[in-house]
């Protein structure tokens, strides 16, 4: 049995199947609009032959939101930057997991019951930092969250004066 087919005004053609009887269209290949279209997906930036107008997914990334454009995010935490693939905004960082990563890092409480050498370092650099643009012991211990005494121990340790700025 032979499938039954014929061009119709839409520039389809309608087609009788053998077995069923039901009818259904396929595009004419030889229509100038049902030719294969180039697509680029504004995602990743490949480009491809389509045969539909508009996809469901780029056939490179798998995005499905391939002709919208990409929004980048970076981490306040970490720094890390990187393309989402939805278009919602993420609940966290890829990279490090924290899902305050797009708060602002000076009202961002720092606390660290037992911190290691290396993170002692860092805070105590951090400590130094905020000192030298000019705040005040008080406000670098409510803004890290450490207590008033360890951040003016921190200070006397770096300046080697028993008197600091409180």
């Amino acid at each position: 049995m032979e499938t039954r087919c014929k061009n119709n005004t839409s520039n389809d053609i309608d087609c009788t199947c053998p077995e069923c009887g039901a009818n259904f269209s396929i595009p004419n290949p030889l229509h100038e609009t049902s030719r294969n279209l180039m697509q680029e997906c504004k995602r990743c930036g490949f480009q491809w032959k389509s045969r539909t107008e508009k996809p469901l997914k780029c056939p490179k990334c798998g995005s499905y939101s391939w002709d919208k454009s990409a929004k980048t995010y970076q981490c306040t935490m970490c720094n890390h930057e990187w393309v989402s693939r939805t278009d919602e905004e993420p609940m966290r960082c890829p990279k490090c997991k924290s899902v305050k990563w797009n708060r602002n890092v000076q009202s961002t409480k720092i606390v660290m019951e037992h911190p290691s050498e290396d993170e002692q370092d860092i805070q105590e650099k951090w400590i130094w930092k905020k000192y030298s643009e000019g705040k005040g012991c008080f406000q670098i211990a409510i803004e890290t969250g450490l207590p008033f005494f360890q951040v003016m121990d921190v200070l006397r340790e770096r300046t080697g004066y028993s008197f600091v700025k409180p």
